[in-house]
């Protein structure tokens, strides 16, 4: 098996955005730009010293929706697997 790094999980997100027709990038406004403005709806992976966790920015000033508790990097690589793998499935029977 694979080892998952950080850098697989950020991918994975940015795919799981792309899926759900979300912003892939966390901002809307360029680097250096006031005011800042969120992306709306955009799902970030957190990491810390305890783990990754999965959020969703809610908008300016509105904080974030938590989508999971803190998980190893291997819980996480599989609770990605299984999101894409249910929204694919969703998109296969709405056609």
């Amino acid at each position: 098996m694979q080892r998952v790094t950080k850098k697989s999980l950020e991918t994975q997100t940015t795919q799981l955005n792309e899926m759900l027709c979300r912003p892939t990038e966390m901002f809307a406004s360029k680097v250096g730009e006031h005011p800042l403005i969120w992306n709306t709806d955009h799902i970030a992976l957190d990491h810390n010293s305890y783990g990754y966790q999965l959020e969703e920015y809610l908008g300016n000033g509105s904080g974030t929706n938590n989508l999971t508790t803190r998980l190893t990097a291997k819980e996480m690589d599989a609770i990605l697997r299984g999101m894409m793998k249910g929204v694919s499935l969703q998109k296969q029977a709405s056609r």
